[in-house]
């Protein structure tokens, strides 16, 4: 495909989303796509003071705009964290559409039952998880969930989306851990980046006043704090990214990437 730009912010809501063409998803999975939000300096999570905070990364438009994305999508994967931090169901613009199945990946099947994200559901979300405890089954199925019990084969949950659930194309919206699982499992065709004109900072590994150093990622318990695009070990060499797309909105960039080749994470 080849590669779009535009200089000037359009005088309504932009529609470079409304009529994207993806290739027939490979052999055995869906064609997944990653979409996420992030500062100049690669954060995708804020924090101040060791704590997560609410504020949002990008601008209303990138927020309508991941909406008319989902419309392209049959299913919205995330991992548990994310949809603790942020509840809601993945809905697509305009909801008249059908919309996407939201799929939430969690080892410990510890999930906001009683939030929208599942209170609110245009339809059942489904739960990926290890074999759960009878209590935290009970009270997924009973929030009108369905769970597939699974250990650690992405490649066969895959698999089974496209089966039973007709699941042609995947949207993976995070967290970065998430990402990296659908990486390292070569599981990923494209990347959606919104990048925001901020700086964030690390806020990692930061000194005392004794000066020793502690990694302020793990404050707080199990929240890891001013996260990047990926997290956990990197890849070598480097995964290659070659550049569909890129739109700019104000001050605000969006761009798409298609992977070079989506094994090379392995």
């Amino acid at each position: 495909m080849p590669g779009q730009a535009t200089d000037t912010a359009p005088p309504c809501l932009p529609t470079f989303y409304d009529d994207l063409v993806f290739p027939p998803p490979p052999p055995g999975r869906p064609y997944v796509a990653i979409n996420m939000v992030s500062t100049v300096d690669g954060r995708t999570t804020l924090s101040r003071e060791g704590k997560p905070v609410a504020e949002r990364i990008g601008s209303p438009v990138d927020r309508t705009l991941m909406k008319r994305l989902r419309t392209h999508f049959d299913a919205v994967a995330r991992g548990a964290e994310t949809v603790r931090q942020s509840p809601y169901y993945p809905w697509a613009e305009p909801r008249e559409t059908r919309q996407p199945l939201a799929v939430v990946f969690t080892r410990s099947g510890r999930l906001p039952v009683e939030a929208s994200f599942f209170t609110g559901a245009p339809r059942p979300p489904l739960v990926v998880a290890p074999r759960l405890s009878g209590d935290r089954l009970k009270a997924l199925r009973q929030a009108g969930a369905e769970v597939w019990e699974t250990e650690d084969d992405l490649p066969a949950v895959l698999r089974r989306l496209g089966e039973e659930k007709a699941v042609r194309r995947l949207l993976l919206e995070g967290g970065p851990h998430l990402n990296r699982a659908f990486l390292a499992a070569g599981a990923v065709d494209e990347l959606f980046l919104t990048l925001a004109p901020r700086l964030a900072g690390s806020g990692h590994n930061r000194r005392d006043a004794a000066g020793a150093t502690t990694d302020t990622r793990k404050a707080g318990g199990n929240m890891l704090l001013n996260l990047s695009l990926v997290e956990g070990e990197p890849f070598w060499p480097p995964v290659e990214l070659q550049l569909i797309s890129v739109f700019r909105v104000e001050s605000e960039l969006f761009l798409r990437y298609r992977l070079s080749d989506p094994k090379a994470a392995r």
